[in-house]
């Protein structure tokens, strides 16, 4: 007779055998040029599987995979190629475009996921990947993904955050995993812009931004108030791993620059705390930017800006007074610091949050060439 440890051996090496018996081997066939969000999405995708309980190979060929089932991944350049694999009924010829399209060769199943670009194919890969999460039957993964055809009807889908309080701002900024898993959720619910609003009724934080990132050359006397080297220092880089973050899930970043000077008025709305300030420096406020240095200044800090945060996509303007900027200043300021940008990156995207802006703000934006919003 054997023993109990014997008889729980015996268990575990049938079951074992069972489990080995019954895995499955996923082929992938990766087309050739695809970027990070297109990676992204096929990581995501290949994960599915693996957790529920398949193997992923990445195979150069069909006559190379060995397989239980094919995937071919791709941009149109290599679908086209995919002879074996069903094309879309109408051309990707929208950004975004997506198709999935089922076939059979050999006896296996088979699933081409195609984007007009690295995002819609993301996007394709992403919903795929729920879908085989949320298959009923593990054996067939494949049998769990619908055939779609899509193109976006909205062209942008930007969600905006605020960063009013430092220390609620900072408890993320510096998370490379909170970033990962927000910029996850954006990209899986098919957001493509993200915008940072640096500024707004918060008592001179950020009032302008730029020297919680950088000094700017020329302007010594423009500091943060308690701000070290280090903290500046660090502030930088974890804005540029942000962009870093998003661009790799298919998501643009504008920064929204919201105030120019610093001046309380309508600026202290939900900050009165600063009264308690007076005669002594603000925490966390700016100071140095001046009646007579804020056009110069301005101009030189959105250049080394640029220069600083050279991925970032667009930018974001509170035209009006609520700025800081007084009605008698709109149009000098603008007209200065258009004429500047339009000749550093004449390309950059740049909004205007244009409540009672004169329309000769606009119209200078406009005449440069500026490509405005």
């Amino acid at each position: 007779m054997r023993t109990a440890p014997a008889v729980l051996l015996a268990v575990v090496t049938s079951l074992t055998a069972a489990v080995v018996s019954t895995a499955r081997t996923l082929s992938v066939l990766e087309g050739s040029g695809l970027g990070a969000p297109a990676n992204h999405g096929l990581e995501k995708f290949e994960a599915a599987f693996r957790a529920r309980g398949w193997d992923v190979e990445r195979a150069a060929s069909l006559e190379t995979a060995h397989g239980d089932a094919i995937v071919c991944v791709g941009l149109p350049g290599s679908a086209q190629a995919w002879t074996f694999a069903p094309r879309p009924a109408q051309p990707l010829d929208l950004p975004e475009s997506l198709a999935v399209k089922r076939f059979s060769i050999g006896g296996l199943p088979g699933v081409l996921f195609e984007g007009a670009d690295d995002r819609g194919l993301m996007y394709a890969l992403l919903e795929a990947a729920e879908e085989v999460e949320a298959a009923p039957d593990p054996a067939d993964l494949p049998g769990a993904i619908r055939e779609v055809e899509e193109r976006p009807k909205v062209r942008d889908r930007a969600l905006s955050v605020y960063t009013m309080n430092r220390a609620h701002w900072e408890c993320r900024f510096y998370n490379d995993d909170y970033w990962k898993r927000y910029f996850d959720m954006l990209a899986a619910d098919r957001f493509n812009r993200f915008l940072i609003i640096f500024g707004y009724e918060n008592g001179g934080f950020l009032a302008p931004p730029y020297p919680y990132f950088f000094d700017t050359p020329g302007f010594p006397a423009v500091h943060m108030v308690g701000l070290t080297p280090e903290q500046q220092h660090r502030n930088l880089v974890a804005l540029n791993r942000l962009i870093e973050l998003a661009h790799e899930r298919g998501i643009s970043v504008t920064l929204g620059i919201w105030d120019h000077i610093y001046r309380a008025g309508v600026q202290t709305g939900g900050a009165e705390w600063v009264n308690d300030y007076k005669g002594r420096p603000i925490p966390n406020s700016v100071e140095g930017v001046t009646t007579d240095n804020l056009n110069e200044y301005t101009k030189a800090s959105l250049r080394e800006l640029l220069k600083q945060v050279p991925e970032v996509d667009a930018l974001h303007f509170r035209a009006h007074e609520e700025s800081g900027l007084k009605p008698s200043e709109m149009v000098e300021f603008w007209t200065d610091v258009f004429n500047d940008l339009h000749k550093v990156k004449p390309d950059i995207m740049v909004e205007l949050r244009g409540k009672n802006t004169p329309d000769a703000v606009i119209n200078t934006a406009l005449k440069l060439g500026v490509d405005l919003r």
